[in-house]
């Protein structure tokens, strides 16, 4: 299995799991695994949600981006993916079924800068934005967050809020106050058929959203 620095590069969703090695993407099938296409060893990092994957990788100045179906083989690699423009310090992906959620985080001119790009599963960039580290804002952390249909909940320093992709841009949709109580900057949110799951250091919430 190929190793990204010193990560080990695999991920699941409900039906199958995925995984590079020696530069190729595989996925595991009743009859072994099938190939679905190939990325660059030692430098690709990936994603997988319930309909799509997204992954990147990078050596010297070439950057490539990718998208790739959960089921069937193929590797769309034309995703339109901005630049970084500094150091990578970390990355995560939060997916829908009809949309991946890219965070990075990466050094610019001595700060730690966020940004967000939102991913269609045909790889069309539909919305990006920029935030430093600790803002306060949704996009101060890459984590604390849960795309559910075509929105995005975000934990902020003071509460939980709706992300929604809007002309192109990722807007705010609506705030919820009276979630303050109940998280931090450490936790997780979730999925769950009565609202968002709160997942703490101590604690399981189940939050419901209005």
């Amino acid at each position: 299995m190929d190793r990204y620095k010193n990560q080990s590069v695999f991920d699941t969703n409900n039906g199958h799991h995925f995984w590079l090695n020696n530069g190729q993407l595989y996925r595991n099938d009743c009859w072994g695994p099938l190939y679905i296409g190939d990325a660059l060893a030692g430098q690709t990092l990936f994603w997988v949600g319930p309909q799509f994957g997204f992954g990147f990788y990078r050596a010297a100045r070439i950057q490539i981006a990718f998208v790739f179906d959960a089921i069937k083989s193929g590797v769309n690699d034309s995703v339109n993916l901005p630049r970084f423009s500094g150091e990578l310090v970390d990355c995560t992906c939060y997916f829908s079924h009809q949309y991946g959620w890219f965070f990075s985080a990466f050094k610019e001119n001595g700060k730690i800068i966020h940004q967000a790009m939102v991913i269609r599963r045909d790889g069309a960039v539909m919305a990006t934005a920029r935030g430093e580290k600790g803002d306060g804002s949704w996009l101060g952390t890459l984590y604390g967050k849960c795309a559910m249909a075509n929105d995005l909940f975000a934990v902020t320093a003071d509460d939980v809020v709706r992300m929604a992709i809007q002309n192109g841009s990722i807007m705010l949709l609506k705030e919820f106050p009276d979630t303050s109580p109940f998280i931090n900057g450490f936790c997780h949110l979730l999925p769950s058929a009565n609202g968002l799951c709160v997942v703490n250091k101590q604690d399981i919430l189940i939050l419901k959203i209005t």
